[in-house]
């Protein structure tokens, strides 16, 4: 609910902005859209806020509102890829990699499916050339639904060859749904072995409560009879 209080009131600061400043000023009604519908997101109406479709590709409205947004938001991703000294991705387990929105350079030869959790960035140049891709649009520092979700772990943990799964930075949504990952595949017993398996490997790696809450959920489901092996 942070998030979502956050956002919200980002967006009326924009809009009594707007009101205040007039005439040009209006224009800060463009931000402020963008901000509460993200905050409307967080509130419960989930990613679709953002437009994103499964394959990678946003919908009109949502390139036309979200605009600011997206534009500001890959500006700090450049920043930080810039700031933080990190390896786009690691490998926590075999064949499946944790890493962050990947340049198509940084992608590790042997991928065959890149499987993206962002809802806010579009896919760089080249990333799907020569490989399958999959989108499941997730909010930041958040989760998807429990069916989506579960129904994402099963898919990814059935996938045949290197997968490279990744979120904006590689720390939060992609190593919630590799932590399911692992556990489908009998790699883990819970979110907690799961987790410190990634960060063994990527160590900036950390779980939310929320995505800690959602995978401990699914468990015993992935556990009890569906569990998925894949040949890697």
């Amino acid at each position: 609910m942070r998030y979502a209080l956050t956002f919200l009131l980002l967006g009326a600061c924009f809009v009594a902005l707007a009101v205040r400043t007039g005439g040009w000023g209006y224009l800060f009604l463009w931000p402020g859209l963008s901000a509460a519908l993200v905050g409307l997101g967080y509130a419960g109406l989930g990613s679709r806020v953002f437009g994103k479709r499964r394959d990678g590709g946003y919908a009109l409205w949502a390139k036309l509102v979200h605009g600011p947004y997206m534009w500001i938001t890959l500006g700090v991703w450049y920043l930080l890829r810039w700031l933080v000294r990190e390896n786009p991705a690691d490998e926590v387990a075999p064949g499946v990699w944790v890493g962050r929105r990947p340049l198509c350079s940084e992608i590790p030869a042997d991928v065959k499916w890149v499987v993206d959790l962002t809802a806010e960035f579009r896919v760089a140049a080249r990333v799907c050339a020569g490989r399958e891709y999959v989108c499941y649009p997730t909010l930041d520092a958040h989760v998807a639904d429990e069916a989506t979700f579960a129904g994402a772990a099963r898919h990814v943990a059935g996938l045949e060859g290197a997968v490279y799964v990744h979120c904006a930075q590689g720390h939060g949504r992609s190593a919630a749904l590799v932590a399911a990952v692992m556990i489908a595949r009998g790699l883990a017993a819970d979110v907690d072995e799961a987790e410190r398996q990634m960060v063994a490997a990527r160590p900036r790696v950390g779980l939310k409560p929320v995505q800690r809450r959602m995978v401990a959920r699914i468990t015993p489901a992935l556990k009890n009879g569906h569990a998925v092996e894949a040949s890697v």
